[in-house]
């Protein structure tokens, strides 16, 4: 594979795992319900991007830092909202 496609491949992962909460993080908001959510798996979930921005900043990869933090807060976010509107 060429340098260009593994580009475009890399920063299309990086865009879709970064947004892929918002639809789960804007029905929560919508709904004012988090009933169903599983705030087990975003823990985990976490955990693991966390430990992908870890591994990012052992090898100096910022197409692997900066998704997983933008992911990894809205991850948080989901998480928090979860929290707040199961309470």
């Amino acid at each position: 594979m060429d340098s260009l496609n593994s580009e475009i491949i890399g920063y299309t992962a990086g865009f879709l795992t970064t947004v892929c909460l918002i639809p789960q993080l804007w029905k929560i908001i919508l709904t004012k319900s988090a009933k169903d959510v599983s705030v087990l798996t975003y823990l985990v979930l976490l955990c693991g991007q966390i430990l992908w921005v870890v591994y990012g900043i052992f090898i100096t990869d910022i197409r692997v830092i900066i998704p997983n933090v933008i992911s990894g807060m809205f991850n948080l976010l989901v998480i928090i909202s979860s929290l707040y509107y199961t309470s």
